[in-house]
């Protein structure tokens, strides 16, 4: 299908929007989250929680990589790392994770967060219509783990909805 220029245009005009429009409510949440987190206090976190997380961003890193086709071991190389400095470096990051999503699941349980099963149902059915053209991903979506998965980060995103509504009046 061909777009007239004016509508490519203003599709690229849109998308971009959209994308700043995104980024700014990340750095928002995240600079929210960051504050609560400063005031708040926690145990020590366990070196295995922290590790398990560690492991998680690589994994995502790798993830993320791959989709722009590059290896993760050519990156770190390029980045003059090995794995294990790579792994020293990310443990303030893997803490400050784990501290949020330890927040947003004290703040659900507090205020009695949850999502229903109506919007679980739709969410899946946005998914499997998003990828309808691969097999896999439409089997993965609808298995019990990834809905699991997907609870979590919708109680995640009405918990940022709610502390918003709190904190930015």
């Amino acid at each position: 299908m061909l777009f007239r220029s004016d509508e490519l245009k203003n599709q690229l005009k849109d998308n971009l929007l959209q994308e700043k429009q995104t980024q700014e409510n990340k750095k928002i949440e995240q600079e929210m989250l960051e504050k609560i987190i400063e005031k708040s206090e926690f145990s020590e976190l366990p070196d295995k929680m922290i590790d398990n997380e560690i492991e998680a961003i690589i994994h995502e890193l790798e993830q993320d990589l791959a989709l722009r086709g590059l290896k993760f071991e050519t990156w770190l190389g390029n980045m003059k790392k090995n794995l294990d400095e790579f792994k020293k470096d990310l443990r303030p990051q893997a803490e400050t994770r784990i501290k949020s999503s330890l927040i947003i699941r004290s703040v659900a349980e507090k205020e009695k967060i949850k999502v229903d099963e109506k919007e679980i149902e739709e969410e899946i059915k946005r998914l499997s219509e998003k990828y309808k053209d691969n097999g896999g991903d439409i089997k993965q979506i609808n298995s019990a783990e990834y809905k699991n998965h997907l609870i979590g980060i919708m109680v995640g995103q009405k918990v940022m909805q709610w502390l918003k509504k709190k904190i930015i009046k």
